[in-house]
């Protein structure tokens, strides 16, 4: 009996230590929300949820997390976007937030449906000649000789 509640008590005590140790190593409660403004002219995310910035800091070379911004970066942010529901960490597919939201963002919508067009003219297949019966022209440049069939419909049509 004394050995059950033993095993019970420690058993418990495992679970507890290793929630805890789990927590510590995850960050406990600095989980990433699940809305972030991403300013791509600044490369600057903003954690809605969490009410913190995430911004490059190129001296480390690493991402940091900041409750505030200097007054130059909050004047320089530019035009957000919302992004729901992001990867995790929000900056893992930053190369191409910026790429998609740059565009998205800044370039203007005449621009954009002029490219599409141009893209979409490109992607239809060029002809390729390939010589055959059905040539006007004999591979030496000269007219092909008229068939049977061809000389006798142009004299009755004609």
């Amino acid at each position: 009996m004394k050995t059950s509640k033993t095993i019970r008590l420690i058993s418990i005590a495992v679970v507890i230590a290793i929630t805890f140790h789990f927590q510590s190593c995850t960050g406990g409660n600095n989980a990433q929300g699940s809305k972030f403004y991403y300013y791509p002219k600044s490369n600057i995310y903003y954690d809605v949820d969490n009410k913190h910035y995430l911004a490059f800091n190129d001296s480390s070379n690493s991402w940091q997390s900041l409750d505030t911004l200097t007054r130059q970066q909050l004047v320089s942010l530019g035009k957000r976007i919302l992004i729901n529901h992001p990867a995790d960490p929000v900056y893992k597919n930053n190369d191409n937030d910026r790429m998609i939201y740059s565009v998205a963002l800044y370039v203007p919508p005449a621009v954009i449906h002029e490219k599409f067009i141009e893209d979409s003219l490109n992607s239809i297949p060029k002809p390729i000649y390939i010589p055959g019966e059905f040539d006007t022209e004999n591979p030496n440049g000269q007219p092909k000789k008229k068939g049977f069939l061809k000389k006798l419909f142009e004299n009755i049509f004609h």
